[in-house]
């Protein structure tokens, strides 16, 4: 993202270079700067204003062309295809669709790429810079999990192969070449990950007078100041520990390094080791240089990095199979640790599992193993207490932070499949082997620390996600997501620190020329260029939406159905959707009328239309209802006009009619799903004569007919971990499935337990918010095994963006 940014600025000054006003200057009609347009930076980073609306004819023509490309992709190339810019994207699609097909089927698109796609626009041999940018933006739209690499390509022709813009470490030198002895050094690190041993390897290497401290308590502020006034004055290193626990006091450690800065000693050294935290003091971290660590990936890694930390002497310690133990335990934290880079399939959220935990849970086996070995040289592994191990490390331990269900089922899950007696024979398998497309992993043989290190050192740097039990797709989510947080991080940076384009500045001289009176003179349109543009989105916009007359919202409430549940929600879920359509359409309006100057806008409408122009949602939109954080203005404007003509629609039903629809109703759709859910549910035991606590919800995919007297048909569902059809339930590869309909009822009947699970219901795909749960009937273990199903992490989403 840095690099991106710094690229950014690079061209901006070459730009405006002597060199290039020279040939400007020269009148030289040939001259176009080798490098991305301001148009092109805004669509990459999602300040594009882009509707489709492609003939149904045209889209089915396409999609016989591009049977490789699914109804998201489909509708990705539709969009870039309705942009000025890539109109002639469509004529090479159609003339080099086969290239077309492979590119987006192959894993290193990027390199790839169809040839010559963009040569109506950019020549890559006379433009390579501007035709590698969009580059990015192709691979962004049709294949965003690649765009963190397409990035680095377009970086290393930016400032050339030898340009060290990854910032790669190596402490030893950086320390003796880069630092300074009236500046301290801040090795920052991600939750879990210590890199403070580092430092004390080089110390030791250099043997250069050291001092640790361990900060977080009162002890350790006295120790902290006396070894500082003594480094400072004797020149030695002093290293202080997880600073990030004494926010507060670091300002005093700011104002030793300020006043010292003219008479420190030169060999002086500060070293501060820290989790990313933002509470850190502002002008000490300006005062250090700073590295960033972050942990390598992989489970030998983390296993290596686990096991380092145990003695010799303790993991060979009788009895025997104490060994294999820790190596099973090693394993574990291994793999819960690792699936937090898989969040939130991995674990619904980010927990902070760390070093701590397996220290204690070290202490757990102990204190367990010695309880059945009394002093004897060997156990048998069926007399391990088992039960009382997984207990205390889901209970205590691990599993005392996780606070979701469906967490703690997988934990129990995980702690199921390691911690058996098992494990103690040579063919246990760690990793099942996935039917010849990912190779399994049987436990190591041996029963010393050197053994069962030879054994990790031997494993793969690089594993499947199949190792922790994900599928295959979570390493494409993984890098989806990292390429939209680089994006997004790079938008925020740029609207901080401005953009030094006139074009499309929104500042205050052109906010002065926004007075009343005519928008056009001579017949021309005298207006600045980008409220020109604003007036012209706010007017397509605006075409999105129903008046509020034609919304039906009702005034007052009706008596005679005012009784049903159904219709209360739907009464509740008109009125908000009044109170937005009001709230959305009226600044849209307001800003319309600044635009035409018809009228003179208020600080609180500049700073609206500075946001709609930039192509992001206002704030004030944004507490309207929970909606995903990374949808761009013109996606969330598009999303709410769906929900409200949902509403539109479900008004001209009469309300006991509603729950009976024969095509469903889009549940995601709603401003809160789970009281429509509810209301449903309240109407079902109306019917069925019981009590709330006594309906369960069950869930199935083949059966209209079961929602007709007590439920509802639900649609625009999707469904992660798995496929779902009549025949059942199977292991999915991608990231999820759309499901057209998913028929639920409430019933009192005792279904079979056996082949009923849980299936949790999130509100989108960051399953940020849990709203229900809904049983399902998976077909035993013989179809889909409970184990993988949990490792899985099987889940229902109920909304995702739609073109």
């Amino acid at each position: 993202m840095f690099a991106l940014r710094l690229s950014q600025i690079y061209l901006e000054l070459e730009q405006q270079s002597t060199a290039v006003t020279d040939v400007k200057m020269s009148g030289d009609d040939d001259f176009a700067f080798d490098g991305p347009t301001d148009e092109d930076v805004n669509l990459l980073l999602g300040s594009g204003s882009i509707f489709s609306n492609y003939e149904t004819a045209q889209r089915t023509e396409l999609e016989q062309l591009l049977p490789a490309f699914s109804k998201t992709e489909m509708n990705q190339l539709i969009r870039l295809m309705k942009l000025s810019t890539f109109k002639h994207l469509e004529t090479h699609v159609r003339d080099h669709a086969a290239e077309w097909n492979i590119f987006i089927e192959t894993p290193l698109a990027e390199e790839i790429l169809p040839v010559d796609w963009d040569a109506q626009y950019a020549i890559s041999s006379a433009r390579p810079r501007l035709a590698a940018f969009r580059n990015m933006i192709i691979i962004h739209f049709l294949r965003p999990d690649r765009i963190m690499f397409a990035s680095e390509r377009y970086i290393e022709l930016v400032f050339t192969a030898s340009f060290p813009w990854r910032g790669d470490i190596e402490l030893s030198k950086n320390v003796e070449d880069d630092t300074q002895a009236a500046r301290g050094v801040l090795l920052c690190s991600t939750t879990g990950f210590d890199p403070s041993a580092q430092i004390d390897e080089l110390a030791a290497a250099q043997r250069k007078k050291y001092n640790s401290v361990s900060m977080g308590s009162s002890e350790g502020f006295d120790a902290a100041e006396k070894g500082l006034n003594t480094a400072l004055k004797h020149g030695s290193w002093l290293l202080l520990r997880n600073v990030h626990l004494c926010p507060s006091w670091l300002v005093s450690v700011e104002k030793k390094l300020y006043n010292a800065r003219e008479s420190v000693h030169p060999n002086f050294r500060l070293f501060l080791t820290s989790e990313i935290n933002p509470n850190l003091p502002v002008n000490l971290v300006r005062m250090c240089d700073v590295f960033v660590f972050e942990p390598p990936s992989g489970m030998k890694m983390s296993m290596v990095r686990t096991l380092d930390t145990v003695t010799a002497e303790r993991m060979n310690c009788s009895p025997a199979e104490r060994s294999r133990l820790y190596l099973l335990l090693a394993w574990f934290h291994a793999l819960v640790h690792e699936r937090l880079r898989f969040v939130p399939i991995g674990w619904s959220k980010t927990y902070e599992f760390s070093q701590s935990d397996f220290r204690a849970a070290c202490d757990v086996i102990d204190r367990w193993v010695d309880s059945v070995a009394c002093g004897r040289a060997h156990v048998a592994p069926d007399n391990i207490p088992w039960t009382a191990i997984r207990t205390t490390l889901k209970e205590s331990v691990y599993g005392g932070r996780v606070d979701n269900t469906f967490d703690r089922e997988l934990m129990d899950t995980l702690l199921e499949h390691v911690f058996t007696a098992a494990g103690y024979e040579n063919t246990f398998e760690l990793v099942a082997s996935d039917d010849g497309k990912d190779n399994g992993l049987v436990i190591a043989e041996g029963k010393t620390k050197a053994q069962f290190m030879d054994w990790i050192l031997a494993l793969p740097a690089t594993n499947p996600p199949s190792w922790m039990g994900l599928p295959r797709s979570a390493e494409t989510m993984v890098l989806i997501s990292h390429g939209v947080r680089m994006l997004r991080n790079l938008q925020i940076m740029q609207d901080f620190y401005g953009s030094d384009s006139g074009d499309d500045d929104t500042g205050a001289d052109e906010d002065s020329k926004m007075v009343l009176g005519t928008a056009t003179g001579d017949g021309e349109d005298i207006r600045p260029k980008w409220i020109q543009d604003l007036d012209r989105r706010i007017g397509v916009w605006l075409l999105l939406f129903p008046s509020e007359e034609e919304l039906l919202v009702p005034t007052v409430r009706d008596s005679v159905h005012f009784g049903n549940p159904v219709y209360r929600c739907m009464f509740r879920e008109l009125e908000l959707g009044g109170k937005f359509l009001d709230d959305v359409g009226g600044l849209l309006r307001t800003v319309q009328q600044v635009c035409a100057y018809k009228a003179k806008p208020s600080n609180e409408v500049r700073e609206a239309m500075g946001t709609l122009y930039r192509e992001q949602v206002p704030e004030r939109w944004k507490q309207l209802y929970h909606v995903s954080a990374e949808l761009s203005l013109s996606e969330w404007l598009t999303d709410f006009s769906r929900r409200i003509h949902q509403l539109k629609e479900l008004a001209q039903v009469a309300p006991t009619d509603i729950l009976q629809k024969p095509d469903g109703v889009w549940l995601g759709g709603f401003f809160s799903p789970e009281a429509f859910v509810t209301a449903a549910r309240q109407s079902a035991a109306a019917d069925l004569g019981c009590s709330l606590d006594e309906l369960h919800l069950l869930a199935n995919v083949d059966d209209s007919s079961a929602s007709s007297s007590s439920g509802f048909t639900a649609r625009g569902l999707l469904l992660e971990g798995a496929a779902w059809d009549f025949t059942g339930f199977a292991p999915l590869d991608e990231i999820r499935k759309s499901l057209p309909a998913l028929h639920l009822c409430w019933t009192r009947q005792c279904v079979e337990a056996n082949n009923l699970r849980l299936l949790p219901v999130y509100s989108n795909s960051k399953r940020e918010t849990l709203f229900f749960s809904v049983a399902v009937d998976a077909g035993g273990d013989s179809a889909f095994s409970r184990t993988e199903w949990v490792q899985r992490s099987v889940a229902l989403v109920l909304w995702e963006f739609q073109a």
